[in-house]
């Protein structure tokens, strides 16, 4: 190995009996303290705010020397970018193109599968965004129906939606209420709810 490395057998034999230098000492402090931090943070933190929540505590340290310790160690936080919401967002449609406002704003029933509300919103996770859409009953509050996916589309409703008849199996005159976005205005959504006789769209 020392011809490999052109290096003389007593010089790696010094190296290896060397003691640590104070520089590496203190990295290797700093190096657990950092650690807790960024544990303790859930790893969220960078380096700027793990060096922030050191000096608060009273630990000397630059702030360059913890971020070249989070690099060699492999420790990254979350970026600012993921935690802003999704660019592509639904898009709202006008009340024209979309079905007609059965429920009148009267968010109330008198029993259960009478009128349901149907919703999509998204979940920052470690993988990237997931898309959830979900059917809740208006009298409980039930979740009834309910599909999760990367990509928010018509067929994410359509999921949630088909759920939601297959486990509660309403009568005929449940309304489905959903918001103006435009997966809920796509026309394979509509054709879906309306070619129910069970539910009125």
């Amino acid at each position: 190995m020392c011809r490999v490395l052109h290096v003389s057998r007593q010089g790696y034999y010094q190296w290896k009996r060397r003691r640590p230098s104070a520089h590496a000492v203190r990295d290797a402090e700093l190096a657990s303290e950092i650690s807790r931090v960024w544990e303790e943070s859930r790893r969220i933190y960078g380096a700027p705010k793990v060096f922030r929540h050191l000096s608060k505590e009273g630990v000397s340290t630059s702030r360059k020397r913890v971020a070249r310790i989070m690099r060699e160690r492999g420790w990254v936080g979350v970026s600012r970018r993921c935690a802003k919401s999704p660019d592509n967002r639904e898009k709202r449609v006008s009340r024209k193109d979309g079905a007609p406002d059965l429920v009148k704003r009267h968010f109330d029933a008198d029993g259960p599968d009478q009128a349901w509300f149907a919703d999509i919103t998204y979940v920052r996770t470690h993988q990237g965004w997931l898309y959830l859409a979900v059917v809740m009953d208006i009298w409980s509050r039930m979740i009834v129906g309910w599909s999760m996916g990367d990509r928010i589309d018509a067929r994410l409703a359509d999921d949630a939606l088909r759920m939601a008849i297959a486990r509660r199996r309403p009568q005929e005159g449940c309304l489905h209420h959903s918001d103006h976005a435009a997966e809920s205005a796509k026309p394979q959504y509509r054709h879906f709810r309306s070619s129910r006789r069970d539910i009125a769209a």
